[in-house]
């Protein structure tokens, strides 16, 4: 068997040093492209989504593969390809017709995907489980189940009072939240959740009531597009807002037993500026659902300003567990305060929250401005100021068009601006119109070299084309996961965007390239001589795979121009069928050949629906990736971490920490966590410090933590934190950072 040669090929293209190419999309896909279109907006079509993992991506086409089955659809068919250790294996996720369409999308798409696209979740008119009559004209949400069979989400009621709204689900699936007509009696109208077949009402008010019409918090922003989080990982906690109380009002439902009403004022006396029409909007919350993100007109914590007709907007941090609600954006300006205009994006791990408001925020920035903030661990610290074009970046509508990212932990935020924020001159080489550029801000670095140029032309000339993050020009996108592209790592070392201008000299075609952006260097993913465009579709946690389409073969296959679906790998490569021997006469016919499974020399299979082939179980295997001195500090200052962890197999996994606080002889646990995998995955398992450990750290002590990763029948894996008390938490370290002008 030949390697796939990472070098060699019809493009005779090159990656990024360590990675190979490998074909993702099938071999055969019946004359059409795989669709990746940033600008294009067809609807769901579009959408490349990664598992955490890189073992497995979702991806569309707009015709068939080969094979299909016919399931009525309208302009795309969904599929899932899957890794396997000689190629990958794509199967459609189009529900089949079991009976006479009665909408235009006919047996339905997927609207839900786990993040591990394990689990897709489909919105159909067709029969898909069993008992449901073949004749049925309703309109339900189904589970698609590994094996291709689908279980019913709720009880089946006739389409004419049925039309479910797809909200969000846990990451392994058992959790599944959506808006229906009444499914629990008296409930009516509202947010539902089905928990292991179960199916019960979110919409519940603190006193018990139903909150009749309630919906998916971030409802106000765009349906079906980014989903901020209103399902927390493990699905305990759903936020939702309702007006039953007289004023529309955030909530949080706790594991299907108790409601806290998170946006409640914590003012005295309460803003007299406040009427029922005073909304609170939605920007996000912690992985774990206990901490939340919202703004509001009205002035709810007694330092809170939004002008005394309540003409601006304040950003509220709200932690579950303390119950405190926090004015993170607190303005001296009269009329209106600051006014937040939008939030680019929170971490996972709720310390963090970037956002842009129109007035200063504290010394720095100014009024009337476009003014980018970042709230951290409990300070908030001005980054710079953007333009009145950059709003795509904040805008409460910018659903699945939005143009920024954060890493889980906070630390770096990855945004698109056309304002010179390092100076660099961004005018279009010919026309001097301003060009958009790709920015990342670290927030663990030192302030002089926080905030890098990613995209900006290396050789220091202006720009031949734009540069931009930017998944779909539809705000409306559907997107199945809830969630935008990974243009960001999670450790955020590895950066991916798509450019049109020539910023490594191998880009020789003038069209949209994607590139990497790795620890200060540039490379390109593609060949960069395509006739067409190529794009950048998403990445794996830890960008190990990043998944691109391109119509220019990137190995010798002899496979088509139609647009494919690739993925630049660490690591990759597949082996190639070897070459037939020289032979002559009867030699050449050779012993009688044995059935074997049949061999794409593109390593791609295609399996129609229904057919679905797992990979095959991992060898056990623990990972973990060590929280680096930054990430150390961060957890000193908040008390909150995210740790991420690579299991080979299903199992629990466990995290404890232990240390000697002050006026004790023994070690004890000051943080800890579980969850549940359920096969070989990425897990972000977020931990927290004890009351105690941050109570000695907020003293000045400084703490030495011993800090376990375990999973049952594989093994443990330790690190050593050093965490600092409070002052020497508050230095900012030096870093070197890469910074074009």
């Amino acid at each position: 068997m030949l390697l796939l040669p990472a070098t060699a090929g019809v493009a005779d293209a090159a990656p990024p040093d360590g990675r190979g190419y490998e074909l993702v999309s099938p071999f055969d896909t019946n004359g059409t492209d795989i669709y990746n279109l940033p600008f294009g907006g067809y609807g769901q079509a579009g959408t490349v989504i990664a598992a955490d993992d890189g073992e497995r991506v979702y991806y569309s086409s707009f015709a068939a593969f080969a094979g299909a089955p016919s399931t009525g659809v309208t302009g795309y068919t969904a599929y899932r390809a899957s890794r396997f250790d000689d190629g990958w294996e794509t199967n459609t996720l189009q529900p089949p017709m079991t009976g006479p369409p009665v909408v235009a999308n006919g047996a339905g798409s997927p609207v839900g995907l786990t993040p591990d696209i394990r689990y897709a979740f489909v919105i159909s008119n067709q029969a898909l489980a069993p008992g449901i009559p073949a004749d049925y004209a309703g309109r339900n949400i189904f589970r698609q189940e590994p094996d291709g069979s689908f279980t019913l989400l709720g009880t089946q009621i006739p389409r004419a009072v049925n039309q479910p709204n797809w909200v969000g689900t846990s990451d392994d699936g058992s959790h599944a939240v959506f808006e229906s007509a009444e499914l629990v009696p008296g409930a009516g109208a509202n947010l539902y959740e089905w928990v292991d077949g179960t199916v019960r009402a979110v919409g519940v008010l603190p006193n018990g009531t139903f909150a009749v019409g309630a919906q998916a918090a971030g409802k106000d922003h765009v349906d079906n597009a980014v989903r901020h989080r209103q399902v927390s990982a493990d699905g305990s906690h759903v936020y939702f807002t309702s007006n039953a109380g007289g004023k529309r009002e955030l909530y949080v439902r706790i594991d299907g037993s108790r409601t806290v009403a998170v946006s409640a004022s914590q003012r005295t006396p309460v803003d007299p500026a406040a009427t029922a029409a005073t909304a609170r909007l939605f920007w996000g919350a912690s992985e774990d659902g206990r901490v939340a993100w919202f703004t509001s007109r009205e002035a709810l914590t007694d330092d809170a300003n939004t002008g005394a007709a309540d003409a601006g907007s304040d950003l509220y941090r709200y932690d579950l567990d303390s119950g405190e609600l926090t004015d993170v954006s607190v303005s001296a300006h009269v009329a209106r305060g600051a006014n937040v205009r939008g939030v680019l994006g929170t971490s996972a791990d709720g310390s963090t929250a970037y956002f842009v408001t129109e007035n200063r925020v504290g010394a720095e920035g100014a009024d009337g401005a476009y003014n980018l903030y970042v709230h951290r661990d409990g300070e908030t610290r001005f980054i710079g100021a953007l333009a009145a074009t950059d709003a795509v970046n904040w805008r409460q509508d910018a659903g699945t068009h939005a143009t920024a990212r954060v890493t889980p932990d906070g630390g770096q935020l990855l945004f698109v601006s056309v304002a010179q924020l390092t100076g660099y001159d961004n005018r279009h080489a010919t026309t001097n119109v301003v060009q958009k550029q790709v920015f990342r801000f670290d927030a663990t670095a030192d302030p002089a070299d926080a905030l890098t140029c990613i995209s900006c032309n290396p050789s220091g000339e202006r720009p031949l084309g734009s540069s931009d993050i930017q998944a779909f020009q539809s705000a409306k996108t559907s997107n199945p996961t809830g969630s935008l592209p990974r243009n960001i790592s999670d450790d955020g070392s590895r950066v991916f965007f798509n450019s049109a201008d020539r910023l490594v000299p191998a880009a020789v075609n003038g069209r949209f390239n994607p590139y990497m952006w790795e620890n200060g260097t540039l490379h390109l993913l593609s060949s960069g001589t395509a006739a067409a465009d190529a794009y950048f579709g998403d990445a794996s946690a830890s960008g190990d795979d990043a998944f691109f389409t391109t119509s220019e073969p990137l190995l010798a296959l002899g496979q088509s121009d139609k647009v494919a679906l690739w993925d630049a790998r660490i690591g990759g490569g597949f082996p190639l069928p070897t070459p037939p021997r020289q032979c002559s006469g009867d030699a050449c016919q050779g012993p009688p050949a044995q059935q074997q499974r049949p061999q794409d020399p593109a390593s791609t299979r295609y399996v129609g629906n229904g057919n679905v082939v797992e990979p095959p179980e991992r060898v056990p295997s623990l990972k973990v990736t060590p929280l680096t001195a930054a990430q150390q500090r961060a957890l000193a200052r908040g008390g909150r971490a995210v740790v991420v962890v690579t299991v080979g197999g299903a199992g629990r996994v466990t995290i404890a920490g232990t240390a000697r606080l002050p006026g004790t002889r023994s070690l004890t646990t000051v943080l800890g966590n579980a969850r549940v995998a359920t096969e070989g995955r990425m897990l972000r398992i977020p931990v927290r410090l004890s009351s105690a450990a941050r109570r000695a750290l907020a003293g000045g002590r400084s703490l030495t933590v011993r800090f376990a990763v375990s999973q049952e029948r594989v093994g443990v894996r330790r690190q050593t934190l050093r965490l600092p008390g409070a002052a020497r938490a508050a230095k900012r370290p030096v870093h070197s950072s890469t910074r074009s002008r």
